[in-house]
């Protein structure tokens, strides 16, 4: 495939493909491997999206930070053997089209099932990620179900948003939510008010609204529509958690919260035979 003029191949490790994008409106890194967008930044920003410094890069592994793709399943399966958070963010996609204007540029990767994804999840399935990159940024993945039953799926776009001090900052646009609180012992409880990250925090939130992360530390606000969505996740792991991440940096649960457009707890997509769902999210930054 020709790619334009603003983007590169390269390989930040032997058998591990990245596609570099350095527009006038923006630049990215997008690793084939989960078809995981790694970083973000529109000109004259800062960069949008966390990677960890001490991220691996493993086929086998997804990358903390970025946008991990969590698909056929979001979390824990119920067969403890699985992996969490589904397996197409392990998984090697293909490109099937890229674009560019003024404006950005759009790429679309896809993955199909296989021998070993059917070892998984005995279905037949078509995904494709699309990423509309410029000074916003939209992704939007569509599931197809090419098998001849229907499949009951969750998912979520995972995505890591970089901060100044996470102690500074406030999240709006969920007030009011009921969530469910999966520190400890499971239990559904309501928000009320803006949420303070100062412990910590995995929730899903019964939402499908616009989120706004206010970081007083950068002066900016990032915003968050997601489509195709019932859920809101909010998560940041904390002391404790972040210094048990072989891939994180132990203070660097100060510098990112992940606030993901997903189909989780009791928003549970079932696809007719030839059926299809889009989970999309637009993120934008104001300053």
């Amino acid at each position: 495939m020709n790619f334009p003029k603003s983007m590169r191949h390269v390989e930040l490790v032997p058998g591990y493909p990245v596609l570099e994008v350095q527009h006038a409106a923006a630049s990215a890194r997008i690793a084939l491997h989960g078809a995981q967008l790694m970083e973000w930044t529109p000109t004259n920003h800062k960069p949008v999206i966390y990677l960890s410094p001490e991220a691996i890069f493993n086929e086998s592994k997804a990358i903390r930070g970025g946008i991990p793709v969590c698909w056929p399943w979001f979390g824990h399966h119920a067969d403890p053997k699985l992996p969490q958070h589904g397996f197409v963010r392990t998984r090697l996609w293909e490109v099937a089209e890229i674009a560019e204007d003024a404006a950005g540029v759009v790429m679309k990767l896809s993955l199909s099932e296989d021998e070993e994804t059917r070892h998984l999840w005995p279905h037949a399935f078509h995904v494709t990620l699309e990423l509309r990159i410029g000074a916003e940024l939209h992704v939007s993945l569509t599931m197809v179900n090419t098998d001849q039953t229907p499949v009951t799926i969750t998912g979520a776009l995972h995505t890591y948003f970089g901060v100044g001090d996470i102690r500074q900052v406030r999240i709006e646009g969920l007030d009011g939510a009921a969530y469910l609180d999966t520190v400890g012992s499971r239990t559904e409880r309501q928000q009320s008010g803006e949420i303070v990250i100062d412990r910590e925090v995995d929730r899903i939130y019964r939402s499908s609204g616009e989120v706004r992360i206010k970081d007083a530390a950068l002066r900016r606000v990032i915003s968050i529509q997601g489509f195709g969505s019932e859920s809101t996740v909010v998560w940041n792991p904390w002391i404790e958690k972040a210094r048990a991440l072989v891939d994180l940096p132990d203070d660097d649960y100060l510098r990112f919260v992940c606030v993901e457009t997903a189909n989780a707890w009791n928003d549970r997509i079932t696809l007719a035979a030839g059926a299809t769902h889009e989970l999309a999210t637009t993120i934008r930054v104001h300053q």
